[in-house]
């Protein structure tokens, strides 16, 4: 809802001063266009925000401007206490007792009901974390500390797919949660990377100042990064799938699912990408749900895999025969 984006997008311009229109329409997902009408909207309501030009330009709330708890609808101190990344993901980064604090100051706001409704946050609840996760996360205050003070540093991580460490310095531009998880976004050699922090063994810090490229935000290299790993999808691979697992495949495959569409009330025509073509078996998990039908090296894949599967289960062979 737009009054929700507003209400968030006065917060974070209390929070940072000032913030540039390309990275609040990354934030909030919407085009700089709709970021600079918000900006109208918010000024005309007589909210002291503005726009300045230049390289340090941006998007700038007054800073004798403060929010008044005191002064804000019901509806929206409801909203306050749902919105956000979730008071678990913040806690990683260090800010356990501001979040407590910031409970403590939204609850002394009093207010009475302005209907027999039950309030928001009695009703909507934002659940961030993963299904079944107990995945470890590196030290992400002390990350959050050298990206602030801008600071290079040195990691040894794993990525996906190998068991062998590697180490790597990096200009770390920035933190994002995202999908669950955090990556760290960074310059390894001057080229951009993305860093799953679960993935990172440790880090330290080198005593030396990131060699950032000029002219590059956390927002803009994110979004190149983003559209990069969509381009490294060329593979895409067409299948039915029953529709009532559509949710489930949404879930698992995330930004791997392209496209779907219905086919009839038992079916949706699904497109997924991957980077090569043994990307199908991550398809093989949804059984008996799932029909591959393009391109044809998928589908035979798919027939040998699942006659080795039904091999290894029909008691007629051993684990190492």
């Amino acid at each position: 809802m737009r009054s929700a984006r507003l209400l968030s997008m006065l917060l974070l311009l209390q929070t940072r001063g000032r913030v540039t229109s390309a990275e609040l329409a990354s934030h909030f997902e919407v085009s700089q266009r709709t970021i600079l009408r918000d900006v109208d909207a918010l000024s005309a309501a007589g909210i002291p925000v503005y726009t300045e030009q230049g390289m340090h330009g941006g998007i700038v709330l007054d800073r004798r401007s403060r929010l008044n708890a005191s002064r804000l609808d019901p509806i929206e101190i409801q909203l306050l206490r749902i919105l956000g990344v979730g008071a678990d993901s913040l806690a990683h980064l260090g800010f356990g007792q501001d979040i407590a604090l910031l409970q403590e100051k939204l609850n002394a706001v009093s207010f009475s009901r302005a209907s027999d409704t039950h309030n928001l946050e009695e009703k909507v609840l934002f659940d961030y974390s993963g299904w079944f996760s107990n995945e470890t996360q590196s030290d992400l205050e002390g990350l959050l500390e050298a990206v602030r003070n801008e600071a290079r540093i040195e990691v040894l991580y794993r990525r996906s797919g190998d068991k062998k460490l590697q180490r790597a310095v990096a200009d770390p531009y920035g933190l994002v949660h995202k999908g669950r998880r955090w990556y760290l976004v960074v310059d390894v050699d001057g080229e951009p990377r993305m860093l799953a922090v679960s993935r990172l063994e440790t880090f330290r810090v080198l005593g030396q100042a990131a060699q950032l490229r000029q002219g590059q935000s956390l927002a803009r290299v994110w979004a190149q990064l983003v559209a990069k790993l969509e381009e490294d999808m060329p593979v895409r691979i067409t299948a039915l799938l029953r529709a009532n697992r559509l949710d489930m495949a949404s879930r698992i495959l995330g930004s791997r699912l392209i496209h779907h569409e219905p086919v009839d009330e038992d079916f949706v025509r699904i497109v997924v990408g991957y980077a090569d073509i043994q990307g199908v078996r991550q398809l093989l998990q949804f059984g008996d749900h799932i029909w591959i039908t393009d391109p044809p090296e998928a589908v035979k894949l798919t027939a040998d895999l699942a006659n080795e599967l039904a091999k290894r289960h029909s008691g007629t062979t051993s684990p190492g025969s």
